[in-house]
């Protein structure tokens, strides 16, 4: 049967009367569409037997009880082959050797699993791997083929069904019930349209009422769970014809006169206990160290708080072993389970442990991270690929959350970041954080229906005289201190990172560094978000008398002390003397002169323009961030905060450049 390669079901939207009802001539032009797209869908289902055909023939070369054990033997599987995972809970599923790593592509195992609901990828579909047919189509799971070369239907990463026009191999008829029907040669319904536009088919309904409404403009689908109303679209389009099937809502989407059927899963398992009535969702993003690249091994192998905070089903990193900037598999947002770290430290099971002691009881926590490496904020601001999948797991989870009868916010994001942006200008990198602030609130009030600003967490950028172009100097820490200053309701500062020791290429975290930075972070947000609005340790004032200049300190906890203990002395404790043209002036002694005071002691009387201290300012290109080496201070708080591994969050001085005034 010849093909040919298009997008989508070309399908005219309906028109509607000044009511909103469909036209009399529109409903005729409606049902032939939906008929069309109802053919598509049977030859999916055909198209699905062959690729469970190719799948096989692509052969299971091993079963595995747990997901540790396919890793050990990693190195006996030939590239794309499969390994099932039998008997290891939340990691079981079919797994396909794709370069150097195992990447679920199915929560279920082969041979045994439901031929309707296997997910296949390029990997398992040889044919797809050989042919350019995808140049032109863009972001798509599985695809189907007649020739090898053109795509006859697919599903993408959003689980939208696309097809062609094209026969199906079963045979259309109408019926009493039905506007149109597949059906295979004896008889029995494949799919279906009926006189009200909703989808039939033949799998067993969970019990679940669905409807769809006009609001604001369009219709959407809400569904009816333990006696409240979910919404299951919140207006991304035009959104009708819902229905049980299985353990999914199935319906129709119309968009850009495009109509396409759509499903959502609605079993929404989780690991709350039952005590809880709420869910706070905390967002993590940013670079690499957001993500925890090279933080291994895994420090939190175990639930931080059983019952209580949960991520989605393969751990903090919804984006599983694909690339950030790939939309993130729906596979990989089904359920809540409880929160450990997965192949990498994040720093986000600690940010759930720490928030988790300010929070009621009753409110559970989910984490979540998004962040891609080596990015700079163009790659990562509103409309980029890692931006939008934050936005499909705030929508997810608060499908998930509502379909369980809780209530949902977001009330916090980390934003870990920097290190490719570390030559802007503080003013520059300043609105890039105010942007990505207001921007997350605004999108993620779409799914909240909660005006309240979504709290943004940034640290300050510690290690570039390591990264790039290993500059003495970055202005994008002064940045990070300035913007959580000036913005204290929507950003806070939590501080620097150059006490936590990184790995071996000097740039990225270990993983107790990057758990302990989760616990700074978590910490700060407790704070902040209980009523205690969070500052970190910075200078507030420096005043000049003759050649000396007192500094005075704001701290979270207690007294300023100087510690060149836990961070090895720089000179001078991290601290310097800035001016433009003058005399040459230099620091001789930096003490301690009263609880929150040091006074730092000049080599001469200043005579230059733009005098300024800087603390923790400047370091020596090519060396190593972290607590002996980069750019630092060895002055802090005398906080008696520990960490959940008996790790002291002592809040160290930030780095900063602060302009001196002279005495009155």
């Amino acid at each position: 049967m010849p093909y040919t390669s298009v997008r989508g079901a070309d399908i005219a939207l309906p028109a509607r009367g000044p009511t909103g009802d469909i036209t009399p001539e529109a409903r005729q032009a409606r049902d032939q569409s939906l008929a069309s797209a109802a053919s598509a869908e049977a030859d999916r289902l055909a198209s699905q037997d062959a690729a469970n055909a190719a799948a096989s023939a692509a052969g299971t070369v091993g079963n595995y009880d747990t997901l540790a054990q396919a890793n050990a033997a990693l190195s006996s599987i030939p590239a794309n082959g499969g390994v099932n995972v039998m008997a290891d809970g939340a990691n079981n599923g079919f797994y396909v050797k794709v370069g150097t790593a195992l990447v679920r592509k199915s929560t279920a195992t082969l041979p045994a699993l439901d031929a309707k609901n296997l997910q296949l990828t390029a990997s398992v579909l040889p044919q797809r791997a050989s042919v350019g047919m995808l140049t032109d189509v863009g972001g798509w799971k599985d695809v189907y083929t007649s020739d090898g070369k053109n795509v006859v239907a697919g599903v993408d990463y959003d689980n939208v069904f696309r097809a062609i026009m094209l026969d199906a191999p079963g045979a259309p008829a109408l019926t009493d019930d039905l506007l149109y029907a597949i059906v295979t040669g004896s008889g029995s319904l494949v799919f279906g349209i009926d006189h009200d536009g909703r989808m039939v088919s033949a799998g067993s309904p969970i019990d679940m009422d669905v409807f769809a409404r006009f609001v604001s403009g369009n219709s959407r689908v809400y569904a009816v769970a333990r006696g409240s109303i979910v919404p299951i679209t919140f207006g991304e389009a035009d959104a009708f014809g819902p229905r049980v099937e299985g353990s999914s809502i199935l319906f129709f989407e119309d968009a850009d006169n495009i109509v396409t059927a759509k499903g959502e899963d609605v079993s929404a398992r989780t690991s709350l206990s039952a005590e809880r009535t709420g869910v706070s969702h905390f967002l993590l993003y940013g670079q690499s160290l957001s993500d925890g690249s090279f933080s291994t091994p895994v420090q939190t192998v175990l639930p931080v708080a059983a019952g209580r905070v949960v991520t989605f089903n393969v751990g903090p990193r919804t984006r599983g072993g694909a690339d950030a900037n790939s939309p993130t598999d729906s596979a990989n947002l089904l359920s809540l389970v409880d929160a450990r770290e997965v192949n990498a430290e994040t720093p986000a099971s600690q940010i759930g442990l720490e928030v988790a002691v300010g929070l009621p009881p009753a409110q559970g926590i989910l984490l979540s991270a998004h962040g891609r490496g080596g990015t700079s904020y163009s790659g990562l601001r509103s409309g980029t690929g890692p931006y939008e999948n934050i936005l499909r797991a705030v929508r997810r989870a608060r499908i998930i959350a509502g379909l369980n009868g809780h209530s949902y916010d977001v009330p916090a994001m980390s934003f870990i970041h920097g290190e490719n942006n570390l030559s802007d200008s503080a003013q520059v990198y300043q609105s890039y954080i105010e942007e990505l602030q207001a921007d997350v609130s605004t999108d993620v009030a779409i799914y909240t229906g909660d005006s309240r600003e979504v709290v943004l967490a940034v640290d300050q950028l510690s290690n570039w005289t390591k990264y790039g172009a290993q500059p003495r100097r970055s202005d994008v820490p002064l940045a990070q201190l300035r913007a959580g200053l000036a913005n204290e309701n929507r950003i806070i500062c939590v501080g620097p990172k150059y006490m936590l020791p990184t790995s071996a290429d000097g740039i990225h975290l270990t993983a107790p560094s990057s758990a302990w930075l989760g616990a700074y972070h978590g910490r700060a947000l407790r704070r902040h978000l209980g009523g205690m609005p969070w500052k970190p340790t910075y200078v507030t004032s420096a005043v000049r008398s003759g050649s000396s200049v007192v500094l005075t300190f704001s701290t979270p906890d207690g007294e300023v002390v100087i510690d060149p203990v836990s961070v090895s002395d720089p000179g001078n404790f991290g601290v310097e003397f800035i001016q433009s043209g003058g005399n040459a002036v230099s620091v001789t002694s930096v003490v301690k002169t009263a609880p929150q005071q040091i006074t730092v002691t000049l080599s001469a009387v200043p005579t230059g323009a733009d005098q300024a201290i800087g603390i923790a300012r400047t370091g020596i290109p090519g060396q190593d961030g972290g607590p002996s080496s980069g750019a630092r201070s060895c002055i802090r708080d005398s906080s008696s905060d520990v960490s959940a591994a008996g790790m002291p969050l002592f809040n160290w001085a930030c780095h900063q450049e602060i302009s001196i005034t002279a005495e009155g």
